[in-house]
């Protein structure tokens, strides 16, 4: 599966000339991701945030107003024309288009990482991890959201019956998590499985990585 290929054209529908991902977007369920992101971040005005795999930032800019900085990367070189457009205004908003096994030179105080590492290599996972404590500082904290649980894969494949996004689920990772524990701290984290906020459709079958930068 070529996902650079596929969040490209995705950004090309998500950003301001399409339709947008909040769209679709029941408002109880978008602060239910942000009351979350903020409670396992312990987000703070003074942080420096790091949204890795931002997209257009339909969650993300949504946190720029209670942060110092929002810094919204992504490997999608229109996603993040993109959020540009959409954060027009946005004064604290910077941009970096960069892939999260490859991070640039930064020095952030919180990470959000959701529904990104699904869509690596299996390979590539463990480095993620590590790049993303390269560049947090001490005690940093990082959230790797909605990462699909293996043990409910077969469940959910057997219940999709859209068949492009069963085929976009039968290519994307399904995690372990004990195994991705251990990854996590391996790569410099004090990590924590937890469960996804109920009112978030994807938490039946998903669950948090929470970590902490030893």
């Amino acid at each position: 599966m070529d996902w650079q290929a596929y969040w490209d054209e995705r950004a090309k529908l998500e950003g301001p000339e399409g339709s947008g991902w909040g769209a679709s977007v029941r408002p109880m369920e978008l602060f239910a991701h942000l009351a979350s992101i903020a409670e396992h971040l312990e987000l703070k005005p003074r942080d420096v945030l790091l949204d890795v795999g931002c997209g257009t930032g339909e969650i993300g800019l949504h946190l720029a107003r209670h942060v110092k900085v929002y810094a919204g990367m992504d490997s999608s070189r229109n996603a993040i024309e993109a959020l540009e457009a959409c954060g027009r205004g946005i004064p604290n908003l910077m941009t970096v288009c960069a892939s999260i096994t490859e991070m640039p030179a930064l020095s952030v105080d919180k990470i959000l990482c959701s529904s990104v590492l699904q869509y690596l290599e299996p390979e590539d996972v463990g480095t993620a991890l590590r790049q993303l404590r390269k560049v947090v500082t001490p005690g940093g904290r990082c959230l790797c959201s909605l990462n699909p649980d293996a043990r409910i894969k077969d469940q959910y494949l057997a219940g999709c019956k859209d068949p492009e996004r069963r085929a976009l689920n039968e290519a994307a990772l399904w995690f372990d998590q004990a195994t991705l524990l251990r990854q996590a701290n391996a790569a410099g984290w004090r990590a924590h499985i937890k469960p996804v906020d109920d009112r978030i459709w994807q938490s039946w079958y998903m669950f948090d990585l929470v970590m902490e930068a030893k």
